[in-house]
């Protein structure tokens, strides 16, 4: 026999607890969900379908469900201003909570409840489930590899295009802080965990664009610092022109050591790419200013200095923009990302191609696994494209009908 469980919340986001994430643990036996509870008796049609609830165990009263229905757990699927009355009455029949984040809708309501729970003796989990993606899996793995040394500081991105009302759910228009309750507070929990360890100082500015059809903030700038010296900066926006990087599609990249790992939407909509761009090694002297903002490679010793006409004789061939490097080893060894490419279906990775004396690029191993021609040969010379600015190179090489070439980027 599960635990007992009354699920407090049916319509909305509850509707997909009641169909995509109870349903599994009701099969398995861990849990046994004894009532549901929603101030619409609408959406108690939710509890019927996906949770097998008779009409007589679905209420519109909390108090009734929790007097009537005895049960282990409780969990809190409501809006934000409402958690804490929810848990004060969990806790009065003496129920553990599971709860949607956030803890509650500020952050002296949120202290109230933790110092209720521990004084009650009780336990309450928050569902912070976005860290464990599998695209923020994979670049938890990869910065804790230990590859790229240790980590300096991380960004992560999120811009959308919901500025009219109801674009971003009618309720979220309402409140007093939209981006920063009900986004950001997943944002800089992947933040934390991906610095991996406690944040000692937080600074935010939140504010509404004139054009944002909101009640409270939907844009933030987050600074954040690490009791490991690591940093963290995030960009929240959801009333922008344009959406650059949406939900579950953010831009996240981490500057360490040895390397920048960047994570970013790929070819498709359904498609993660983790890629590396590694710096200098230390105690290297850099070969010259980075081609890309408008520098020339410096002469490689005991040679002539080429001419400006895009000749790659006596260059020093560097890393892809942003970076330089003394000679440096090639091809780079494979990322072990990209080694578990074959299990990770969604989720692209890849050590980006490193240009050597000549143009020709190393192939990228999970990139060329990806394109192939219509013959099925792997299109192995993959190379990606120059940034503006960048001395030439050799055309790209592409097998026929081979798509090519890595995402939006940020």
């Amino acid at each position: 026999m599960g635990h007992g469980m009354i699920q407090v919340g049916t319509g909305g986001f509850g509707a997909t607890w009641c169909r995509q994430f109870l349903p599994p643990s009701v099969r398995e036996g861990r849990i046994k969900a004894v009532a549901a509870v929603d101030v619409n008796p609408a959406a108690l049609q939710n509890a019927r379908r996906y949770l097998g609830l008779p009409p007589e165990r679905c209420y519109a009263d909390i108090r009734r469900a929790f007097d009537e229905r005895p049960a282990d757990f409780c969990t809190v699927v409501v809006p934000p201003a409402d958690h804490e009355q929810v848990v004060d009455l969990a806790l009065e029949y003496g129920l553990d909570v599971l709860s949607e984040k956030p803890i509650a809708d500020s952050l002296e309501a949120s202290v109230r409840i933790a110092e209720k729970v521990a004084r009650a003796g009780r336990k309450m989990g928050v569902t912070m489930s976005h860290r464990f993606d599998q695209d923020k899996t994979t670049l938890r793995e990869e910065l804790r590899s230990g590859r790229h040394g240790r980590i300096g500081y991380v960004v992560l991105r999120l811009t959308c295009n919901c500025r009219a009302f109801g674009q971003w759910g009618p309720f979220r228009h309402e409140i007093p802080n939209p981006l920063l309750v009900d986004a950001a507070v997943h944002h800089l929990d992947i933040l934390a965990d991906l610095v991996d360890d406690e944040c000692e100082l937080v600074w935010a500015e939140a504010w509404n664009p004139p054009w944002g059809e909101y009640a409270g903030p939907s844009q933030a700038l987050v600074t954040m610092r690490f009791r490991n010296g690591g940093r963290a900066l995030y960009e929240g926006a959801k009333a922008n022109a344009a959406g650059l990087n949406g939900w579950t599609e953010e831009y996240v990249r981490a500057e360490c050591e040895l390397g920048t790992v960047i994570l970013t939407t790929g070819d498709s909509s359904t498609s993660r790419t983790t890629r590396t761009v590694r710096g200098r090694p230390p105690g290297r002297a850099p070969a010259g200013r980075c081609r890309c903002s408008g520098g020339r490679a410096g002469p490689t010793p005991g040679s002539s200095s080429s001419s400006s006409t895009g000749s790659t004789a006596g260059r020093r061939w560097r890393p892809t923009c942003g970076t330089t490097s003394a000679r440096w080893p090639w091809p780079m060894p494979r990322s072990r990302a990209a080694t578990a490419a074959g299990r990770c279906a969604s989720t692209r990775c890849c050590v980006a191609p490193w240009s050597a004396p000549g143009g020709i690029s190393p192939p990228c191993p999970a990139r060329a696994e990806a394109a192939t021609s219509p013959a099925g040969s792997p299109a192995s010379r993959w190379q990606p494209p120059a940034a503006p600015g960048c001395a030439p190179r050799r055309p790209r090489w592409r097998a026929p009908g081979a798509r090519l070439g890595g995402g939006r980027s940020g």
